[in-house]
């Protein structure tokens, strides 16, 4: 007896789409270790990127942060923890208010871009589901363009909203 399509127990998934949810719930476990560590620590990469110039990637209390500045330090590759009270009085300093230390803030200028860390756990999870959604499957390129746009629109206001 052969057995109609959708009655059959063998699925055949995409494993693009696999590794596409695996890389997100990665990326999701990473962010939400790194959001409750950020409560406590301020942890960052420094990378210098040339002899006067330095890129930070790290977090900041409920944030990540990307930071440029001109370079004080010699070594090529520096980690960097710090404790929550020092970020918040060089935020202080640079005249940044910092409303939340668990729900962080979008800021981006004068050297700094800080993302808050649900932000980015979001953006993972969606990335995680969306090969699992089926009607997803069958959109064409023109609505994934018109999709990405709104999500891009999106963006840019609630940063425009979050500047002061």
């Amino acid at each position: 007896m052969v057995l109609p399509k959708r009655f059959s127990s063998v699925t055949h998934t995409n494993p693009v789409g696999t590794v596409l949810a695996l890389i997100g719930v990665i990326f999701c476990l990473v962010w939400v270790t790194l959001w409750v560590r950020s409560y406590w620590w301020e942890d960052g990469i420094v990378v210098y990127a040339s002899n006067q110039r330095y890129v930070e990637v790290g977090t900041a209390p409920g944030a990540i942060q990307f930071a440029t500045g001109i370079k004080n330090r010699f070594s090529p590759l520096a980690r960097v923890v710090e404790s929550q009270e020092k970020f918040l009085r060089t935020m202080a300093s640079m005249k940044i208010s910092y409303p939340s230390r668990i729900w962080g803030r979008f800021y981006v200028g004068s050297g700094i871009v800080l993302i808050p860390t649900w932000f980015a756990i979001l953006f993972f999870a969606t990335i995680a589901a969306m090969p699992r959604v089926r009607w997803l499957r069958r959109l064409g390129a023109r609505t994934l363009l018109l999709i990405a746009t709104l999500v891009a629109s999106g963006v840019a206001t609630i940063i425009a909203l979050s500047r002061e």
